[in-house]
């Protein structure tokens, strides 16, 4: 009588984690998606769901610690599945993308000064010289007047409207390339910052592969909530200056000294910490 042979594929487990972490972490975008839209401007802070907004992102954080170990588990177990498993990697995270672009913004108002900042740039004006409030008390009828009147909501709602703009040039030229896709868009705007966050995912890969490591490690970023939170859901502008950041790194590794020069400008120029480098 022959004995049952035991299942021959040890990573059996790593296999089936996969699908379930990515399942877990999909929570919070989606979430985002239902209920940003219990978080708009209009909306007293005491009526808004805050309890299950710490508790969604708390717990996409705590997932998120796994991380770690599946792809070092995978690495040791799958060694053999590291192609399928990044395309796997890619999808999930592009579909957390997705889902937070569609959503409203949460407990943010930054990109009110970026739309703000960037059309005035694309109108000719500097934005390190006129403060929101200057626009919106510009004399009635005169072109500053009427570009504040264009662009309601968005000039009402910038916070801190005495202060002029405090970004470098690269970052008000990223905010005028979304106004010339689609003046006083929220979504406009998305895509540009999340062009950024695209270059940094190849660019971590190109970095990675040139260290001599998997490239699944890539996935500690693209799956990252706080990432998908701050970039897709909430439109802020960092994946742009560590995409440069990262340019500047990966250049200065191959030695081409002179690009990453170049780059590591670029990413001063759009904010101001890369200078540290």
């Amino acid at each position: 009588m022959s004995m049952i042979s035991p299942p021959t594929d040890k990573g059996w487990w790593v296999r089936w984690t996969w699908p379930l972490l990515g399942a877990i972490l999909m929570l919070q975008p989606v979430w985002l998606l239902v209920n940003g839209s219990k978080f708009d401007w209009a909306i007293h802070a005491g009526q808004m769901p805050i309890l299950e907004l710490v508790l969604v992102l708390g717990g996409a954080g705590l997932a998120y610690l796994a991380l770690p170990w599946l792809v070092q588990a995978s690495l040791r177990e799958l060694p053999g599945s590291q192609r399928g498993l990044l395309w796997f990697v890619l999808a999930i995270g592009f579909l957390f993308r997705l889902l937070a672009f569609f959503s409203a913004p949460v407990l943010e108002d930054d990109y009110y000064r970026y739309m703000w900042e960037g059309g005035l740039l694309a109108n000719g004006y500097n934005p390190s010289a006129i403060a929101p409030v200057d626009a919106i008390n510009a004399q009635p009828g005169s072109q500053l007047s009427s570009l504040a009147a264009q662009s309601e909501p968005v000039v009402q709602r910038v916070s801190h409207k005495d202060l002029r703009s405090n970004y470098p040039p690269v970052a008000q030229l990223a905010f005028a390339i979304s106004y010339f896709i689609s003046p006083w868009n929220l979504m406009a705007w998305k895509m540009v910052s999340l062009l950024g966050d695209f270059a940094v995912m190849a660019l971590l890969t190109l970095l990675l592969r040139d260290a001599g490591r998997p490239v699944l490690w890539s996935t500690l970023y693209w799956w990252n909530p706080l990432v998908i939170k701050e970039l897709a859901n909430s439109g802020h502008m960092d994946g742009i200056v560590v995409a440069f950041s990262l340019a500047a790194l990966l250049m200065s590794a191959r030695g081409r000294h002179g690009v990453a020069f170049v780059a590591l400008s670029l990413a001063i120029g759009t904010k101001l910490w890369p200078v540290l480098l």
